[in-house]
């Protein structure tokens, strides 16, 4: 049985795309040669140890076999499903059985890699693969639960965001400090809080940049004023502090 690939529509959506089919969130990279090359750069996720890796590699080797690509959990989930129709009298039975779990529980890390890249839907749509029958079945409904809660947060938190970057001009340091100010309203609970510390750091920088700037131009008073309004906790904050030392120095002579 030969399954043909659907090859539209690879584009990955942070928020809820037009369809909850997972073929449409899912970016396809070549097949790997075992797992370990699978989840590089994914750390958090437990990794394939000496003694499941034969067996892992067998999985993934039946995948290419198929067509199906490892990286994409609507392929897992039709794999998953040949290799349920495997009669238990059938020479391959034990080595489809072995296949089911790696496949299931690579479906379930893809779910989980999504989420944390705050592609919500995404992740929902590979966690909602997962059969009843499952093992982590109950642990991928509970996530769904949690990532459907988190959406609406991130979505939330991109808008306040959204509102921040609103209130930017370029020239005007003060509206950087207000940006700033919105930005600060960001949960560190929540997601989208590292967003908004590295948006919130940023702008620190541009106000720093638009001070320097006017105290080279010996504009000492309005240089001074300027760098005030860089926040305590910002990357910017201590050279601001030290550069108003200087100016106010240079102001007075």
């Amino acid at each position: 049985m030969v399954f043909l690939r659907n090859k539209s529509g690879f584009k990955i959506q942070e928020i809820f795309p037009a369809s909850n089919n997972a073929d449409n969130i899912t970016i396809v990279t070549p097949f790997p040669t075992n797992l370990a090359r699978l989840e590089k750069g994914q750390s958090r996720e437990p990794q394939t140890t000496n003694s499941n890796l034969p067996q892992t590699n067998a999985a993934l080797l039946e995948l290419e076999k198929l067509s199906l690509n490892p990286t994409q959990a609507s392929d897992l989930s039709k794999a998953i499903a040949i290799a349920k129709n495997i009669k238990k009298n059938e020479v391959n039975y034990k080595q489809a059985q072995k296949n089911l779990k790696i496949w299931n529980n690579m479906i379930f890390r893809i779910a989980k890699n999504r989420a944390k890249n705050n592609e919500y839907a995404s992740a929902i749509a590979a966690a909602e693969l997962i059969g009843e029958q499952e093992s982590n079945y109950q642990e991928a409904q509970t996530l769904i639960k949690l990532w459907r809660d988190q959406v609406k947060q991130y979505l939330s938190n991109k808008i306040l965001l959204e509102a921040a970057q609103a209130l930017i001009k370029p020239s005007q340091a003060s509206t950087y400090n207000r940006a700033i100010e919105v930005a600060k309203r960001v949960p560190k609970s929540q997601p989208g809080f590292s967003k908004a510390q590295e948006y919130i750091n940023q702008w620190s920088q541009e106000i720093l940049r638009l001070a320097k700037t006017r105290a080279t131009n010996k504009q000492f008073s309005s240089a001074i004023a300027t760098a005030a309004l860089a926040p305590e906790g910002t990357v910017a904050y201590a050279e601001a502090q030290e550069l108003i030392k200087q100016w106010q120095k240079l102001s007075t002579d």
